[in-house]
């Protein structure tokens, strides 16, 4: 059985989503690729933590968010479309959103033996417009 050897977040699927029409994103989408030493992704369901930073800030406040996710959860995001295989996470920002559209957001992939897997990407946002 192939095991994970190494994560990637597919580029076009690392993006603020907007959940409820209104202007601005209300979270993020990031779809997470364990890949195998072949370079296939392995659907293995497994801890999962995303964190989002906004680079512009500076201390504690520069995290945004952070979600963990156990494996039963990570499970229902499976997604297999054509050549789009991974964990679509859906992400809504659990407190206030970010105050910078430039982020980055780390996500790191907890292997059965305790050890990990990580990654790294930068994410584009938008943002509500101030309120009047």
């Amino acid at each position: 059985k192939s095991v994970p050897v190494r994560l990637s977040l597919a580029q076009e699927f690392v993006t603020g989503r907007n959940y409820d029409g209104e202007p601005g994103d209300d979270g993020i989408a990031v779809l997470v690729q364990p890949l195998d030493s072949q370079g296939d992704v392995i659907l293995e369901p497994a801890a999962i933590s995303v964190v989002v930073v906004d680079p512009a800030v500076r201390g504690p406040a520069a995290r945004i968010a952070r979600w963990d996710l156990q494996p039963e959860e990570v499970k229902s995001y499976v997604v297999r479309r054509g050549d789009l295989t991974g964990f679509l996470l859906e992400l809504p920002w659990p407190n206030r959103g970010p105050g910078h559209e430039e982020l980055k957001v780390f996500v790191r992939y907890y292997l059965p033996d305790g050890s990990h897997l990580e990654t790294q990407s930068d994410i584009r946002v938008s943002l509500a417009p101030p309120a009047s």
